[in-house]
């Protein structure tokens, strides 16, 4: 048993609290180990059971990947406020080391699929009040992580409530077909899917982010919705996978979450396009790319608009 099962507690109680749909799924992990995630799934409905499969393998990535991007992003704001002129952020403290280990652990899991969490890195478990910096962190990440998870379990929620089901069915079609008989689905086979899925996130968009009239949760939840997407993106291989044949792009999926999240005030709006904006810039980095031609003078959301182009340029030459 892998560490990510205790706080599936956490977030089956999470998905109770906000799921008022009436449909109402058990949750069941399943052991993947060994698979590369990659190659693996993230989540699946059987409704015949009345089921949502959740594969550990991710799980365990999703846990390491959201505590490394909100302790990137956190460290980052603070240090570029008091070096305005600073080009990236010092990795020297025991909490950004262990943020890097996980970062790389989660691209191990990606290629190679999780096996065992690291030594000498912190891994998912509950605390009580937090005694360090690191503590802090990991607590906040136990947060995220449960509205992370409730996020994409209601995304497939949505798929039920919207009756997508006739068309997922024939998306798994079209999956097997692609895999076991190197076929090409036309235009007119994906646009049915492509908008299902793009439906399903805005009904789960609405659940987190409309749930409530307190600021703490709603910006708690947005946290969660964006590191899910973030998440999802660094789950690819490959730059050009960000190019998906039944979702719309990752990276507009991104893009598309940090629009909603703009029902908050100014200083979230900032908070959030400068968050989309620096993962988008460490996806491509890892990809070999950097990012160029951009007005260093402009807003939040405008360098965010340049950093997609760039992306959009990125996966052109794979075209």
């Amino acid at each position: 048993m892998t560490p990510i099962r205790y706080l599936m507690d956490h977030v089956d109680e999470k998905f109770k609290c906000i799921n008022k749909t009436g449909v109402t799924p058990a949750l069941c992990v399943c052991e993947d180990i060994g698979i590369p995630l990659s190659d693996s799934f993230t989540l699946k409905v059987n409704i015949t059971s009345n089921e949502i499969f959740l594969s550990e393998t991710f799980l365990n990535y999703l846990w390491a990947f959201t505590f490394f991007s909100f302790v990137y992003q956190e460290k980052s704001n603070e240090y570029l406020l008091g070096n305005p002129t600073a080009i990236c952020l010092p990795m020297d403290s025991e909490l950004l080391k262990q943020a890097l280990r996980l970062k790389s652990f989660c691209k191990d899991i990606v290629y190679h699929g999780f096996t065992a969490w690291p030594k000498d890195t912190i891994f998912p478990h509950f605390h009580g009040e937090p005694s360090d910096e690191i503590e802090y962190f990991e607590v906040r990440t136990n947060g995220l992580f449960s509205t992370a998870i409730a996020f994409l379990l209601m995304h497939e929620v949505g798929h039920i409530v919207l009756k997508h089901m006739p068309i997922c069915d024939k998306k798994t079609d079209i999956e097997k077909k692609i895999k076991y008989e190197a076929y090409k689905p036309s235009d007119g086979d994906l646009e049915p899917i492509i908008s299902a899925e793009s439906d399903a996130d805005n009904f789960a968009f609405d659940v987190l982010l409309k749930l409530t009239d307190s600021d703490d949760i709603k910006l708690n939840n947005s946290y969660g919705v964006a590191s899910a997407c973030v998440a999802s993106l660094f789950c690819i291989k490959t730059l050009w996978g960000v190019k998906s044949k039944f979702h719309q792009a990752s990276h507009n999926r991104l893009l598309h979450s940090i629009q909603k999240i703009n029902l908050l005030g100014v200083k979230e709006k900032k908070y959030f396009a400068h968050y989309a904006s620096q993962s988008l810039m460490l996806f491509l980095d890892q990809n070999g790319k950097y990012l160029t031609n951009y007005d260093a003078g402009q807003d939040e959301y405008g360098f965010l608009l340049d950093t997609m182009d760039q992306v959009d340029n990125a996966i052109g030459h794979f075209a």
